[in-house]
């Protein structure tokens, strides 16, 4: 009998085709899992021709899951804090103290996506707040209107520059008051991990001599305490951040609750604190010269000094007018159509600053 002969070449090459041909195998199933998750974590274009909140009913809010919190407190008031706090989408589910600021902010930052400065009265306020990021020069001016502490994690070379310049009381978590005043939490990812709270911003006003004995509230804003006439309706205005529609935002009135709400991506937004939708007295679309991109890091400059149109929501009754702003340190003011000042509803106030070639669109 004769015996054939196995070429041991031939196994070694047989073998290492089978290898390889298993390991692309378990590289593109691998890659599959990744993407898959990808698609089902991150705000897809397929939503681009959506209104955002086109399927939410507004009546399936109730009062039950709305937190309500009184922003314009007469006693024992703190020195203002303005607080830089994220919006990227990474972040909204720790979104920690917003349904206890006094007034926020919202406006663009790079590549398309928005960011909060939040004014808080930290003595009548008991919450964590953040995630806390970074500063741009912009928002500068609107902090400098309350005299506020600036609380932020770095910021833009600007920016940077600016708080030196305009000699602007900033409390920087990129500085040795890092460990004092926050902390970051490894639960989640950075840079969305940053956080302080009231009771640490209490004793860094505390330890920096600030406090506003004189003053009845932290907002120049009047304010109507008399009895307004509330709309019957579910008057809306949707804004047009970018056009994959992740950070455009819709706000409704509902009439039951007395408040608005804000809707992103399809649904109320929240205080991670609590759990509960924020509603919202005071509206407030601000319109600015259209945003100038600076550098390949698609860092924008901003012009919020000057005066341009407004429209003032409140009530469930909407209120075109006109805003102005004289200086950096002076207070940003709204008027009618007719020039009278306009008294807000007793309330927290949420100011959309919206740069032209954004679309603003209201209904009922």
């Amino acid at each position: 009998m004769v015996k054939k002969i196995l070429d041991p070449v031939t196994i070694g090459q047989k073998t290492y085709q089978r290898l390889l041909v298993g390991f692309l195998l378990v590289v593109i199933v691998f890659l599959f899992v990744i993407v898959f998750i990808l698609i089902k974590s991150f705000p897809s274009d397929l939503y681009k021709n959506q209104v955002v909140v086109e399927e939410v009913s507004v009546e399936t809010v109730k009062q039950d899951d709305v937190g309500v919190f009184d922003v314009l407190p007469v006693e024992n008031p703190s020195y203002p804090v303005a607080v830089m706090i994220d919006n990227h989408f990474e972040a909204w589910d720790q979104q920690f103290g917003l349904s206890q600021a006094s007034i926020v902010y919202s406006t663009l930052v790079e590549g398309g996506t928005t960011r909060f400065m939040a004014i808080f009265d930290v003595n009548n306020t008991n919450t964590r707040i953040g995630p806390v990021r970074s500063v741009r020069p912009y928002f500068i001016p609107w902090a400098l209107e309350y005299d506020a502490l600036l609380v932020h994690v770095g910021g833009s070379p600007e920016a940077l520059g600016d708080i030196v310049e305009l000699n602007v009381n900033d409390l920087n978590e990129m500085t040795s008051y890092g460990p004092l005043y926050f902390e970051r939490d490894n639960y989640y990812n950075a840079p969305h991990n940053t956080f302080t709270t009231s009771n640490n911003l209490q004793e860094a006003l505390m330890e920096r001599s600030l406090n506003n004995d004189n003053h009845l509230s932290i907002s120049h804003f009047p304010v109507n305490y008399d009895d307004i006439e509330v709309a019957d309706n579910n008057q809306r205005v949707f804004i047009d951040y970018e056009n994959k529609k992740t950070y455009d935002v819709e706000y409704i009135w509902n009439s039951e609750l007395g408040g608005y709400i804000r809707y992103r991506f399809g649904e109320p937004q929240r205080d991670a604190e609590t759990g509960d939708i924020i509603l919202i007295k005071n509206v407030i679309i601000q319109r600015v010269p259209e945003e100038v991109v600076l550098d390949d890091k698609l860092r924008i400059a901003m012009d919020v000094e000057g005066f341009g149109e407004a429209y003032i929501l409140m009530n469930g009754n909407l209120i075109p007018g006109t805003w102005k702003k004289e200086d950096k340190d002076l207070p940003t003011r709204f008027f009618d159509l007719d020039g009278n000042e306009i008294a807000l509803s007793q309330g927290n106030v949420w100011i959309e600053i919206v740069p032209e070639g954004h679309g603003v669109d209201f209904s009922a």
